[in-house]
This record gives structure tokens, sequence and C-alpha cells, in this order.
């Protein structure tokens, strides 16, 4: 009866995606060769601040709801109320933490590492109980470049390695996840597709950059 942060999410997630998309499609109208490659832009922070920021907003939102639809989900199944959440948090945390990881396991990365807080600022857990990131996560959580994949934008590409150590953050995209995740969440509020110029629309085939982000979501 009063888990309306959920609808609240839903919206803000649908007007973040429209956001980026609206972006990505003034990309491609501004570019005259095809949207079947990848390239990086590693200034595009510096240019579109806001774009870049919408990842992060977008990643904090959606683990949000997500941990919601798993909370609502798991009290049904228990038949709890409020009090039984905190006599099992343990239980509680394990659940709507797997759910996330399960659904978007890229996205959940990436909130936990740059958009809740950039890995760079905590390093090594207080309690020390994981851990110390690695040289390339320390680095990536700063300083991410965003890329132009089939006409999407998408963090997380690149393959970051300092010293020897490797970052293991995901490549994602939001428009692509939150299309991916359309049918099964909100199929009444779908995205409008990118707008390609005829004969200049990414390959939807085996082993294309269309198909590599459209199945990763």
């Amino acid at each position: 009866m009063h888990a309306h942060a959920i609808d609240a999410h839903r919206h803000g997630l649908k007007h973040l995606a429209d956001q980026m998309r609206d972006q990505e499609q003034a990309y491609i109208d501004a570019n005259e060769w095809p949207s079947y490659g990848r390239e990086t832009i590693p200034d595009f922070a510096y240019w579109e601040p806001v774009t870049y920021c919408i990842f992060n907003w977008f990643a904090i939102s959606l683990t949000s709801y997500l941990r919601l639809i798993a909370v609502v989900d798991l009290t049904q199944q228990r038949r709890w109320g409020l009090h039984d959440l905190v006599s099992n948090s343990d239980e509680v945390e394990e659940f709507c933490r797997g759910y996330v990881e399960g659904v978007v396991p890229a996205v959940h990365k990436w909130r936990n590492k740059v958009a809740a807080h950039p890995a760079a600022t905590a390093p090594l857990s207080a309690t020390k109980k994981r851990p110390a990131e690695s040289l390339g996560t320390i680095l990536q959580s700063f300083s991410c470049p965003v890329s132009r994949t089939a006409g999407y934008f998408e963090v997380g590409s690149g393959v970051w390695r300092i010293d020897g150590q490797v970052a293991d953050l995901l490549p994602w995209s939001v428009t692509a996840t939150y299309e991916k995740l359309t049918p099964r969440f909100w199929p009444d509020a779908s995205l409008r597709p990118h707008r390609h110029r005829p004969g200049s629309e990414p390959l939807d085939e085996p082993n294309s950059y269309y198909r590599e982000i459209r199945l990763r979501g």
C-alpha cells in the first residue's frame, strides 16, 4: 500500500532513458557515416556532462527500483510485515542484492563502484572485509570515457589495465538496458527507436556491434 516509490522510480527511469535517447539521436543526425561500429569519446564527460551523469543516475535509480521489486516479492512469499524486515535483515539484504545482480549485473557493479561513490574514494573498506579494488577499477571509477556502439551510448566497453591489474567493470548502455527490460517491467512505456538514414542502419547480424549491445542490454 505504501510502495509508491516503485512507480516513482519507474517514471524516473523512463525520463532518463528518454533523455539519453535524445542525445543518441542527436549524434546519429550529426554524423554522416552509418552507425554500425564503435567509437570511444575519451572527453565525452567534458562536452556532455549531464548526459554522462545520466549513467550514474540511471544506475542508482534502477538498482533502487529492482530492490523494491525484490522486497515486495520476498515479503509476499514470507507473509512478512514491516517488523519482519528488521528481524530478518540479512536475508532481506541477500535476496535484494541477488535479485539485482541477476537482472542487471553490469549496472549493479557500476552503481557500486562508480555511481554511488567512485572506487577511488573507497579503495579498501574500513572493515577490511573485502579486498582492495584493482588499480584499473580505481582509475576507471573517475575517468570513464563513453563509447558510441551501433548508435547507443555505452560505458565500460574499454578494458582498463594498470600495472597488470584489470578493471572489473562491465560494459552497459542506458537505453539498451531499458529496452531489454521493457517487456518484463514496463511494456506500456517503450522507448522510441533510433532513426537512421535509409541504408545507414546498423546491421543486425551475428558478431555485429548492434547484436552485441542489444543482447547485452
